[in-house]
């Protein structure tokens, strides 16, 4: 019954983690990205989100680097006490600015929503558009999905469908 309290309240605190995390973007959106910043196309979106994202690797390059050398440390009996928290300190110090900058990527993530739905409500007929695209996408894929059905099907039954159609 205990345990079951336990992963119980356990899960309740990070369903409370999720939520802070989401309430920490949205609130980071206000606080770090003026107003004047405005994301109008898909490709400056894209702009910014590689040049966050590149940040953000570069940082989980740094954590990964930290964790390698604490396990450096782990097999080593006389290691000393300062070496364990100096390995710990820069491994807290990494995973401290990789999540700093995983919400930065989150918070202009957020932003180009936040604009693409206003450009949206100004101009409906830019995700019309898109929508128009992205049904033509899918109906040309949908094409070459029947074509190669009926490849494959010339080839598991060893004639042509020329050759089935004269038998109709």
């Amino acid at each position: 019954m205990e345990q079951q309290l336990k992963i119980d309240l356990r899960l309740k605190n990070e369903a409370k983690l999720d939520y802070d995390i989401s309430e920490l973007i949205g609130n980071a959106v206000d606080y770090c990205i003026s107003d004047d910043v405005i994301i109008r196309s898909k490709h400056e979106a894209y702009g910014i989100l590689s040049e966050k994202f590149a940040i953000t690797s570069g940082k989980f390059k740094s954590l990964k680097t930290d964790m390698a050398k604490f396990l450096n440390i782990l097999p080593e009996d006389d290691s000393k006490a300062a070496d364990v928290v100096n390995a710990l300190s820069s491994i807290f110090s990494s995973s401290e600015d990789l999540i700093r900058d995983a919400v930065i990527l989150s918070t202009f993530s957020k932003k180009a929503i936040m604009d693409f739905y206003d450009l949206e409500s100004e101009n409906p007929s830019l995700f019309a558009e898109a929508e128009e695209v992205e049904d033509t996408d899918e109906e040309v894929n949908n094409n070459i999905k029947n074509e190669n059905s009926a490849e494959e099907l010339e080839t598991e039954s060893g004639f042509e469908l020329e050759e089935a159609e004269e038998f109709e």
